[in-house]
């Protein structure tokens, strides 16, 4: 057997073949590890090796095996939004993929598993994190075992994009012959203020009435009495005055019209020796 530093052993069996197990995580190919994540690889170094016919003769070359990365899945940051006062819902499997299949082994594409999303604490190393709730200076996040989303519910009176975002591996269902692919990538939550509506002013209160007592005024009245004597008028002889009957002033010149020309016409004299009164 032989074995190379940083990328495996390699092993002669009884029937002629060799077997190459490289050490964990090296692969001999560039690859993407995430959205924004690009993996350089160190290339294999050959091995050389010889073999011999029945006759004897020798023959040699190389092997160069091709190690190439599990369809992990290619991850990307997951952030979300939230009113103070409101926890973050995060479902992180909704914008990563379940990684390539490589196709050497005849194995059906990989899929994502979203139970299978748990927290990393700062000192866990991925893929062995294994948080279903963790707690930071901007809050809790919670994992829902059952469906994989993540909550976040911010402490009291935070406000803002979180200080400390927390990291979650996520894996697939790769059944090759590296086994589960795991990738990680970070949750950023934010929590936003909305400034409450002011209170209505209250309506002024209504203006007071003024009412203005006008001061009573005591209006005396004096009566004045005055009595009238009568003066008998003085009739001359020769004058005919009807007396006072209240009728109307045409009526009595029309009456006394009546009488003068009754006077003239049975001989009456025109002037009377006496003169009536009124």
């Amino acid at each position: 057997s032989v074995t190379v530093a940083g990328q495996g052993t390699y092993v002669v069996n009884a029937n002629g073949t060799v077997t190459f197990t490289p050490v964990t995580d090296y692969v001999s190919v560039d690859y993407r590890q995430s959205a924004t994540v690009f993996i350089t690889a160190v290339p294999i170094t050959p091995v050389r090796y010889t073999v011999l016919d029945t006759l004897g003769q020798k023959a040699s070359s190389t092997l160069t095996p091709k190690v190439v990365p599990p369809p992990a899945p290619i991850t990307a940051v997951d952030t979300g939004t939230a009113e103070q006062g409101s926890v973050v819902e995060l479902s992180p499997w909704t914008n990563d993929s379940p990684g390539v299949n490589p196709g050497t082994e005849g194995k059906p594409d990989p899929q994502l598993v979203p139970t299978s999303i748990r927290l990393c604490r700062p000192t866990d190393a991925a893929p062995t994190c294994a948080q279903t709730s963790l707690t930071t200076v901007d809050g809790e996040y919670v994992v829902d075992t059952s469906t994989g989303k993540v909550t976040f519910t911010h402490v009291e009176g935070f406000e803002g994009t979180v200080a400390e975002p927390v990291t979650y591996i996520i894996a697939n269902n790769w059944t090759g012959f590296s086994g589960t692919g795991i990738s990680t990538n970070v949750l950023i939550p934010t929590i936003i203020f909305t400034a409450q509506a002011a209170p209505a002013e209250p309506a002024p209160a209504p203006e007071a009435e003024i009412v203005s007592e006008v001061p009573s005024t005591t209006t005396t009245t004096t009566t004045t009495t005055t009595t009238t004597t009568t003066v008998p008028e003085i009739v001359p002889e020769d004058s005919v005055v009807l007396p006072e009957t209240g009728v109307d002033n045409d009526l009595e010149l029309f009456l006394l019209s009546v009488l003068l020309w009754l006077g003239v016409f049975f001989g009456i004299p025109s002037k009377p020796k006496s003169s009536l009164r009124r």
